[in-house]
């Protein structure tokens, strides 16, 4: 596969992973927004694909009506300062937020010890969780994907995009090939991320029918006491 800088291969894999990111959120992250009274709108970083949740001073803020297209300076009829208990955020254009109500109190960005997963965190200031795409620049396990299949994943498609790709080294079969494992990595990636969040979970039990936070316990196979050959 001659003919391919090193930079023309990293940025298929950086792109690979952020489009990975955006379709299976498997990056989450926070961010402290300095909130000013009377100031109901905040730009959020490019990096954010999808809000997870809203915490203002411990109070958990709802969405209301999905994406909407937010104005900068426009605000609602009606308007009043108040602490907000619902959210937009802006589906064209640049990345907002606003709050509604609009805020009647101002908060600084947390700066606390233990960062942004902390219960103080979570009290004393507004926190928006979030899924993002990796940073490609910053060499952070938590901004990247899982070293564990990052790898693998990363270069069955830039191998597939470069057998693709037209010229000498174009290789319809081998490009195929590839892309039949890409899909099949995209697969077990929808797996993993569903596997994340079941609710509940099969544990071992005398009984098929097992009541919540029930413990199981071992059961020995239905065979167990039979000899068997040779022994």
């Amino acid at each position: 596969m001659a003919g391919f800088t090193d930079s023309q291969i990293s940025k298929w894999g950086q792109d690979y992973e952020k489009e990975l990111c955006a379709k299976f959120d498997f990056l989450a992250d926070r961010l402290s927004l300095e909130i000013i009274s009377g100031t109901g709108e905040y730009e959020l970083p490019n990096y954010v694909t999808n809000i997870r949740s809203v915490l203002y001073k411990g109070k958990e803020l709802h969405a209301k009506g999905g994406r909407a297209s937010i104005i900068t300076g426009d605000l609602p009829f009606g308007t009043t300062l108040n602490a907000p208990y619902e959210y937009q955020v802006s589906g064209m254009g640049l990345r907002v937020i606003r709050l509604l109500p609009t805020p009647g109190d101002s908060i600084p960005v947390y700066t606390g010890a233990g960062g942004l997963w902390t219960v103080e965190a979570d009290r004393d200031a507004c926190i928006v969780e979030f899924y993002r795409t990796p940073h490609a620049r910053v060499y952070d396990q938590t901004l990247m994907l899982p070293k564990w299949f990052r790898r693998y994943v990363l270069k069955d498609y830039i191998c597939w995009k470069a057998f693709n790709s037209e010229g000498p080294q174009q290789d319809i079969k081998a490009a195929m090939y590839y892309e039949e494992r890409r899909n099949a990595n995209e697969g077990y990636c929808s797996d993993i991320k569903s596997a994340m969040y079941r609710s509940y979970h099969r544990v071992l039990s005398e009984t098929k029918q097992i009541a919540k936070r029930k413990p199981g316990r071992p059961v020995l196979p239905s065979n167990f006491g039979y000899p068997t050959y040779g022994s």
